[in-house]
This record gives C-alpha cells, sequence and structure tokens, in this order.
C-alpha cells in the first residue's frame, strides 16, 4: 500500500482521485464477481498495438467476442 506521486488530470477528470487496489481485495470487500473496466499501459507507445493483441487473446479465452471491447487513447 501506499500513496502515488501527484499526478494532475485533465477536463473534469483527476486521475489523483483514483485509487488503486487488489482485485480480490475489492470483490470481497464489495461482494462483486465482475469488471466493468481494466486499464492497462504498456512500456512505450510502439507496444500499443502488440499489447491490445494480447489483451484481446487473454479475454477471448474467458468471453465471446461481443463480451468486451478494448481500446486505446485514440479512440
Amino acid at each position: 500500500m501506499g500513496v502515488f506521486e501527484k499526478k494532475g488530470g485533465f477536463g473534469q477528470t483527476s486521475i489523483d482521485d483514483q485509487v488503486f487496489a487488489p482485485l480480490t481485495t475489492v470483490q470481497n470487500q464489495f461482494n462483486l464477481d465482475n469488471l466493468s473496466f481494466i486499464d492497462i499501459k504498456v512500456a512505450t507507445s510502439d507496444r500499443v498495438t502488440e499489447a491490445i493483441s494480447q489483451v484481446k487473446t487473454e479475454l477471448l479465452q474467458r468471453f465471446d467476442e461481443d463480451e468486451f471491447t478494448v481500446i486505446d487513447q485514440k479512440e
């Protein structure tokens, strides 16, 4: 556990207002069994396409194609 360095935000959204916690902890605390979104960060922008492909491959092992959407910041 810890506190992130202040980053600021854009528009009405500030990354400083977010909380990051282990998935299973949140699921247990709030009696949840699903996710509404997942944020993924890649090391460099030239790896975005590769990361999207890997994420889709993983999700397709668990869900039908019409059960999720993968978008990047360009969209």
